[in-house]
């Protein structure tokens, strides 16, 4: 009786100790978008199983910038371009050593 109750530790004891571990992912639903001078106002879809954060520049601003997984509306505002020239930069988007990046065109004002 005594080896059976010791069996059901030692069984008990290795299925708490073989955790499952989940592979950590992160992706973004688009990769590349332009859009015209005006400012505009861009959506995309985000997964994750972890924490997550964002950054973008001065003229394109993720709402939100952080997370904590699952799957996430991601806004992302972009200010007129009042210059001549087409600008261009790219949202970074990290979750632990995962890295998802968007890259944004905008067209000059003509």
């Amino acid at each position: 009786m005594k080896n059976l109750i010791k069996l059901c530790f030692l069984i008990s004891l290795l299925f708490c100790a073989c955790k499952r571990t989940e592979l950590p992912v992160l992706s973004i639903s688009e990769k590349n978008i332009e859009v015209s001078a005006e400012a505009n106002t861009v959506n995309i879809s985000l997964t994750a199983n972890n924490l997550w954060t964002a950054t973008g520049s001065d003229w394109c601003k993720v709402t939100p910038a952080s997370g904590d997984g699952i799957e996430t509306n991601v806004e992302i505002q972009i200010s007129e371009n009042d210059t001549y020239a087409e600008r261009s930069c790219k949202v970074i988007f990290k979750s632990g050593d995962l890295t998802a990046t968007l890259d944004i065109k905008q067209a000059a004002n003509l």
